[in-house]
Formats: structure tokens, C-alpha cells, sequence
């Protein structure tokens, strides 16, 4: 099986145009999230209506109609999430027969408020009819990874730790590097070659994404796409 794991930053939250789909007034929902980012409580359950205002328009973005052309345009990308644009890119854009077949997809956001804020929000939407890739809904999960509020070395057991729970020795690894702390796709470059992972980086405007294999890097193209 090929299980995809998603670094997670906070794109999900703070991207400028979530809520402006096809022209959409989003100046509440945005000075909303700036008291967001400004409060000393940031705790999702804390902010449960915001959450929830995100999750409805990310959905929306992923609702719109002639599906494809809108959602892989890069200008309109900030409308959603980084980890949302890639992975979709990644998994869905044609040819479909010529993608990886992901069988589970696991978020890893950082064990911090911002980030389990933006980690629940990823999930809801991953998991929502609108971002129809193909992935049991009940194989979208979600694990923290601890140690960027202590040291390096913890985060690194705990992201290593995260793909022995999920995966087994026969699965491919594939890494969505887009979004998230720059630590984790650090740790999942350092071990891509001896653990065979395959890492993908998705600019946030391009339309076309990055594969790494171990140490070689192949440029994206959606008719070759390959993992070494």
C-alpha cells in the first residue's frame, strides 16, 4: 500500500483568500482570524466557531463547479491549504492512472496550538465529500508531532515513531513536504534515501510539483511521474 504522510503548517488558517471563492467578500472571516492570531488562546477547542467557519470555506473552495480547472490554478491557491492544493495535485490531477494509489493518508501537524488548529481543520475537509481523493475516509487520520516546543532530537523519534505506527515494511512511503514546519521535512529528507521514502514539494505557484527520491530529484511531469 502507498501511505501518503502530510506535514502540516498553518496555511489552513492563515492563508489571505480562504473565503473569497469566485470573488467572495472574506473581510470578516480574515479580521476574525487575525484576533485569532493576535489572542494568547489559541487552542482550537477554544475557537471552535472559527474552526468551523474555516472548515466551511474550504469546502466551499473544493465545491465549486468545473471542479478541476479552478482547484489547480495556482492563482488560487491561497483560497485553501497548501497541504490541500498538493495533495490533490498530487493524488488527483490527470492522468488519474498514473499517480500513486494512496491507500491512507496521515496528517502530522505539530503538537502546538496552532498547529492542532490547523490539523483539525485539514481533517475535517480531507474527509468532507468535497475533497473527493479517493482515500477511505476512515484511513484520513492524524498524529501530533511533539518536540519542536523542546528539541530537535524528540521531534525526530516522534515523526519516525508516526510512520512505524501507520505503515508497514511493505508500504511506500510518500511524503507531502509542502506545507509545515521546516524540521519535519528536514528529518524526512535525512532518512528518504535509507528508508526509501518518496518526497513531494508542491510551490505554492506552480501547478506543478517536485518529486525526491533518496537524493535525486525529478522534475515533475504528470505523464512520467515515477517513484525511484
Amino acid at each position: 500500500m502507498n501511505v501518503l504522510f502530510v506535514t502540516v503548517g498553518t496555511t489552513a488558517i492563515y492563508n489571505p483568500e480562504i473565503g473569497a471563492v469566485d470573488g467572495r467578500d472574506n473581510g470578516a472571516l480574515r479580521a476574525d482570524v487575525e484576533r485569532y492570531r493576535q489572542s494568547a488562546k489559541k487552542r482550537w477547542m477554544s475557537n471552535r466557531a472559527l474552526k468551523d467557519r474555516l472548515v466551511e470555506e474550504h469546502r466551499r473552495y473544493w465545491a465549486v463547479p468545473d471542479k478541476l480547472p479552478y482547484v489547480t490554478n495556482p492563482d488560487n491557491f491561497y483560497q485553501s491549504a497548501g497541504e490541500l492544493t498538493s495533495t490533490f495535485a498530487l493524488i488527483c490531477t490527470p492522468p488519474r492512472d498514473q499517480h500513486p494509489d494512496i491507500g491512507r493518508i496521515v496528517l502530522l501537524p505539530t503538537a502546538t496550538d496552532e498547529g492542532r488548529m490547523a490539523g483539525q481543520i485539514l481533517h475535517e475537509v480531507m474527509r468532507s465529500p468535497e475533497f473527493d481523493v479517493k482515500v477511505p475516509k476512515r484511513e484520513i487520520l492524524m498524529e501530533e508531532v511533539a518536540g519542536l516546543e523542546t528539541e530537535f532530537t524528540a521531534m525526530h523519534k516522534q515523526l519516525l515513531g508516526a510512520v512505524d505506527r501507520h505503515a508497514v515494511s511493505t508500504d511506500v512511503i510518500w511524503f507531502n513536504v509542502t506545507g509545515g514546519y521546516k524540521g519535519t521535512a528536514l528529518i524526512a529528507g535525512i532518512h528518504a534515501s535509507e528508508r526509501k521514502f518518496v518526497l513531494f514539494y508542491q510551490h505554492e505557484q506552480k501547478e506543478i510539483g517536485i518529486l525526491l527520491s533518496g537524493i535525486e530529484s525529478i522534475p515533475w511531469k504528470r505523464h512520467a511521474l515515477t517513484a525511484k
